[in-house]
């Protein structure tokens, strides 16, 4: 059995999923701000995937919105999302059998408007087949479209419960 330690270094900004062999894996945060996940595998090949995905480029995005912004009490409670729209995508595929060590570190890098993702410090052979981040043009249009929406009804509930109010 072989324990592989994973560690994150700077994924604050992108909050990654990370999944080995199709599992996705929970992973802690220490006291310097790294993420860290162990897993036990008997294999001599382990695919690691790191990727986030945004909710609102999903085909039904437009009711689940209706629906969170109905459940937090017309967006009072609702969850923050990721203004900048990063979507990462990354895929490694590490040969267990070439070292001892058990450390796989990834690095995440500066969001630019394209580029590589993550960097990937590591004692074992691997192959990277995708490493890459973007910004998601059609997330920012409807997370645009999203805000002008809440706006409008936020002006419509005060609207009414001015006129409830001046009636009694």
């Amino acid at each position: 059995m072989r324990e592989v330690n994973i560690r994150i270094r700077g994924a604050d900004r992108i909050r990654p999923i990370i999944a080995v062999d199709g599992k996705q894996l929970k992973y802690k945060k220490n006291d310097f701000a790294t993420y860290e996940a162990k897993f036990q595998t008997d294999k001599d090949k382990i695919e690691v995937c790191l990727y986030k995905y945004l909710e609102i480029s999903g085909k039904l995005w437009w009711l689940m919105s209706i629906i969170f912004f109905l459940l937090s009490c017309f967006g009072i409670f609702d969850f923050v999302r990721d203004k900048k729209c990063i979507v990462v995508d990354c895929k490694f595929v590490l040969d267990l059998k070439s070292s001892e060590n058990n450390k796989f570190d990834i690095i995440c890098n500066v969001i630019k408007d394209s580029g590589r993702a993550v960097e990937i410090e590591t004692d074992y052979q691997f192959v990277e087949e995708r490493n890459y981040f973007y910004i998601d043009q059609v997330a920012k249009k409807r997370l645009k479209i999203m805000k002008g929406i809440k706006f409008a009804i936020l002006v419509v509930a005060v609207v009414c419960l001015g006129l409830l109010i001046s009636k009694i």
